[in-house]
């Protein structure tokens, strides 16, 4: 009889470990599963994240910029730039919009003042920036850290727009 009851605790002491193990393995099939589509969702976000800053940068600098006199596309300093040209009283002072150095900058100055990539804010990583300036409809392209192209077209009011230029 002893010997019976020891071989019966053997195998429901089995059974409990093997009922444990089948619990750990799943729960961490789970886990890994879990986090998988985590990791999916945080990559997703920040492509989407990326592209809004950018594209939003753009929109919003635009949009608000209620004072500007002209808008203008240019080359300076080999860099192709989005210049906004602002009036206050007998001064006036530019905007440039431009990437430098895997940045998105933006750079406020005296319209005197020489360009210099280096000086502006930066405001969110990118690699690459191309604009277009024709009949009132701005085109600008910005390239995200990961490589990808974003696009911005927006129609500029006549009395703001003045004529693509290299400097």
């Amino acid at each position: 009889m002893r010997i019976s009851r020891y071989r019966d605790d053997q195998i429901s002491g089995f059974f409990v470990f093997l009922i444990l193990s089948v619990f750990v393995a799943f729960s961490m099939f789970v886990m890994l599963l879990g986090a998988g589509a985590y990791h999916s969702a945080r990559m997703r976000a920040r492509e989407t994240g990326d592209y809004r800053i950018l594209t939003g940068c753009i929109r919003t600098l635009i949009r608000t910029g209620d004072g500007f006199a002209g808008i203008s596309v240019r080359r300076e300093a080999d860099v192709p730039v989005l210049v906004l040209d602002e009036p206050y009283g007998d001064m006036h002072y530019l905007t440039r919009v431009y990437v430098w150095d895997g940045w998105l900058r933006e750079s406020f100055t005296d319209g005197e003042m020489p360009f210099d990539p280096g000086s502006g804010e930066k405001l969110c990583p990118a690699l690459g920036f191309e604009a277009d300036l024709e009949n009132g409809l701005l085109d600008v392209r910005l390239m995200d850290a990961q490589g990808t192209w974003n696009e911005v077209s927006m129609v500029i009011y006549a009395n703001r727009q003045t004529d693509s230029s290299a400097d």
